[in-house]
């Protein structure tokens, strides 16, 4: 019978809404009312009462809801979509559903910026073909590298091809300057044969990041592709 009563009594202790602790307070302010009465109308128990009276008294706040504090980081929608990774994943570790974060990703790839347009204006009568006028072959370029991630980039020109001796310079001299900000993020490159050369692929482990596995053929994917164009 006494553990029937105690849960009763727990089960009666319900958090009341802002409105009913409002109106508790408000009740509990004029003269001769007791803690019981206002339970009676709340329909809850007395000590429920005690605490909300006490928590105004001590804080002036409503409810433990009204308490000041930072933000959540999180929008409606992006809680709903972390709630159906953890309900499909319930044993994933913070770390692997931070990581799951496209904030935690650096993007990194390569392009070449051609000067090709010869500043011709052609005028044509209305139906006739555009006249062929031709250029020449040589072209101007300049190849570029760069990495983008939520909150940062870093970019640099280079001579020559892209290969794993070249990747490692740019690397350790752009991207390494910002690695102590990056720790545990996930890296997002493609599948160019010096990108996962052994050594690259040993420096971005010993700087705290992760190389996500890259679907080749798939440069849409990658955000830094969108700063190119």
């Amino acid at each position: 019978m006494k553990q029937i009563r105690q849960i009763l009594i727990h089960a009666k202790m319900r958090h009341l809404a802002k409105e009913e602790c409002l109106f508790a307070v408000k009740v509990a302010q004029k003269p001769n009312k007791k803690l019981s009465t206002i339970a009676r109308a709340l329909k809850c128990d007395r000590r429920t009462v005690s605490r909300v009276l006490m928590r105004f008294s001590e804080t002036e706040l409503l409810t433990d809801q009204d308490q000041p504090g930072r933000p959540t980081a999180l929008t409606e929608d992006q809680q709903k979509m972390l709630d159906k990774y953890i309900t499909k994943n319930p044993t994933a570790t913070a770390n692997q559903l931070s990581n799951n974060s496209m904030s935690l990703w650096i993007s990194s790839d390569e392009t070449q910026v051609q000067l090709r347009n010869s500043g011709t204006i052609a005028w044509v009568k209305r139906g006739e073909p555009t006249p062929v006028h031709e250029i020449s072959s040589l072209r101007a370029y300049v190849s570029l590298w760069g990495a983008v991630w939520w909150n940062g980039k870093t970019f640099a020109r280079y001579d020559g091809y892209m290969n794993q001796t070249q990747y490692l310079h740019i690397l350790a001299s752009h991207l390494g300057p910002h690695v102590h900000k990056c720790r545990r993020y996930a890296v997002a490159q493609d599948r160019l044969r010096s990108h996962w050369a052994k050594p690259v692929r040993q420096w971005f482990e010993d700087c705290g990041l992760r190389l996500l596995d890259w679907p080749p053929h798939s440069p849409e994917f990658n955000a830094i592709e969108y700063v190119w164009h």
